[in-house]
């Protein structure tokens, strides 16, 4: 698959697909290979940001939300600056903190067009980085979409099988933010 064409021909999936040929042994394999279901949560206000980032990193490692054994292997072999997680210390890290750790995570992540890292770069504006932010494949990440933190564990499965994990999902939110239906 790492030599199968690409389906996006952009110029930024062009040169990802290039960094990601020379900065692990399997980055190929994760950009083409891999395929996973990807879960949001919105956030209701910035205090909640500690409860659901820690929330979302803790579901990831366990078995009902994080990768299979393959795909991790393929992902922790791809891009160690893109895809490994922020160090990040919960209970001594506010809303502020956290956002802090994932945008200098981010900024030291090579910039796909100069391979140069992004804090290093003499310009750049506030919608490239947010473009740049994109290119970060943590299990776990801020998506400005919304804005929403996103787990990206899960391996692709059946519909039915998704909607299965989405209402567990759901429901494990629900019970670490308190609300109750």
């Amino acid at each position: 698959r790492s030599d199968a064409p690409l389906c996006l021909k952009g110029k930024r999936y062009i040169n990802l697909h290039k960094r990601l040929g020379f900065s692990g042994t399997m980055g190929r394999e994760m950009m083409k290979g891999t395929a996973s279901v990807h879960l949001h949560t919105g956030l209701l206000s910035m205090d909640e940001i500690p409860l659901i980032y820690k929330t979302l990193c803790l579901m990831a490692k366990c078995r009902e939300f994080g990768m299979s054994q393959k795909r991790r292997e393929i992902w922790k072999n791809t891009d160690p600056l893109r895809c490994s997680m922020p160090e990040i210390d919960f209970d001594n890290t506010d809303a502020r903190g956290i956002l802090e750790k994932i945008v200098h995570h981010a900024l030291s992540a090579p910039d796909l067009y100069t391979n140069i890292p992004v804090y290093k770069m003499e310009t750049i504006t506030f919608d490239y980085f947010l473009n740049h932010l994109s290119t970060i494949f943590t299990s776990v990440r801020l998506n400005m979409k919304g804005p929403t933190f996103e787990i990206r564990t899960l391996d692709s499965m059946p519909v039915k099988e998704m909607f299965e994990k989405l209402k567990l999902f759901i429901e494990v939110l629900e019970k670490k933010r308190g609300l109750s239906r």
